[in-house]
């Protein structure tokens, strides 16, 4: 039987565009919100049943990231409403408490910036600003270099994997995908 532990994320930055560490924002990042993972649900009542159920229809719904930097950002603002999409990197420490060893945790995302809020301006608390990321199409996670989750909208149902694993694998080669 493994062992507990407690996953305690120390330290995390993001980088807009490429990872090369010009860009990394870990000077001014507040705060990263990852995607939500949700599968699309259907309310389905059966003829004769007593009760109505919600049924996991296997889609996913849009995958949307939000991050908030610190100040203006002139070099993150110019990625607002692109032609292309832009690819997001979040790098995080990750602490395994119980084994005492630092982890690298990584999100590789292609999306495109679809909204900016700059917070309320103010003489003492200086301003932030909050970011997301939306027509995500490319997702991919990593934890210890490790698959956690695998998500490519181009590649239909051949293009999720969740640790590893092809989750419509069956559903890929009844449609001839693969």
């Amino acid at each position: 039987m493994a062992a507990a532990t407690i996953n305690h994320i120390d330290a995390a930055t993001i980088f807009v565009g490429d990872d090369d560490p010009t860009n990394s924002q870990h000077l001014v990042m507040k705060g990263v919100k990852l995607a939500t993972l949700t599968e699309r649900l259907r309310d389905f009542s059966p003829g004769g049943a007593p009760m109505g159920l919600q049924l996991g229809m296997r889609k996913l719904e849009a995958l949307e990231m939000t991050f908030k930097l610190e100040g203006l950002n002139p070099s993150v603002r110019p990625k607002f409403m692109p032609l292309q999409r832009t690819v997001y990197t979040v790098r995080a420490n990750v602490r395994d408490i119980a084994r005492q060893v630092d982890l690298p945790f990584k999100a590789i995302v292609e999306g495109r910036m679809t909204q900016i809020e700059m917070g309320e301006l103010g003489t003492d608390d200086g301003v932030e600003s909050d970011y997301r990321i939306s027509e995500i199409f490319y997702w991919q996670t990593f934890l210890n270099n490790q698959e956690l989750e695998y998500f490519s909208a181009l590649e239909g149902y051949p293009g999720v994997r969740i640790n590893g694993v092809q989750v419509f694998r069956t559903v890929a080669a009844n449609l001839g995908l693969v």
